[in-house]
């Protein structure tokens, strides 16, 4: 297993447990577009809009709106993806949710 497939895994199972934890439902989508000099990855679910000050502290460590949380995933997950040339967003698309992940080629 490479290690690049091993941030893969990380990515894909924390940004697939927030969407979960934060949507309406028990479904996302997870949409891969090919664009020009990068690939986009977007984790997509339905849910209510996050109040202003959630949105904006989503990727600050230790920032959490759960009892469970420790707030550190989105953080990490973000900062792998630097380390990795990468960018990791959220996006309110119309009614959903959208953590958007940028890989370069």
């Amino acid at each position: 297993r490479s290690p690049s497939r091993g941030l893969g895994d990380v990515y894909k199972r924390q940004l697939s447990e927030n969407a979960l934890k934060h949507g309406n439902g028990e479904t996302i989508s997870i949409i891969v577009s090919n664009e020009e000099k990068k690939v986009l990855i977007d984790f997509k679910n339905d849910g209510e809009a996050f109040e202003p000050i959630v949105e904006e502290s989503l990727f600050t460590p230790f920032f959490t709106t759960h009892t469970q949380g420790t707030g550190l995933g989105l953080y990490i997950c973000r900062e792998m993806c630097k380390s990795n040339g990468g960018k990791l967003e959220y996006l309110r698309l119309e009614f959903q949710h959208v953590f958007r992940v940028h890989v370069r080629k």
